[in-house]
């Protein structure tokens, strides 16, 4: 999944920078995913493991450049 991740998110950085999703926005989907899925917040553990935070708002937790 992280791997996946990476890629997409390479591809996608224009998209993001031309509309980015509010705040509350975000909290909103993420608290749905992690109460509608069980194995979300293992989900979420494991990808912040690999160095990405959020689910719908998914970035690196230090971005190209801080690490």
């Amino acid at each position: 999944m992280a791997a996946f991740i990476e890629v997409a998110a390479a591809e996608a950085v224009e998209v993001a920078e031309q509309r980015p999703v509010s705040a509350d926005l975000v909290a909103l989907l993420d608290a749905a995913f992690i109460e509608s899925f069980p194995c979300a917040r293992r989900l979420l553990e494991l990808l912040e493991e690999r160095g990405w935070t959020g689910w719908t708002d998914i970035r690196p937790v230090d971005p190209p450049g801080c690490r």
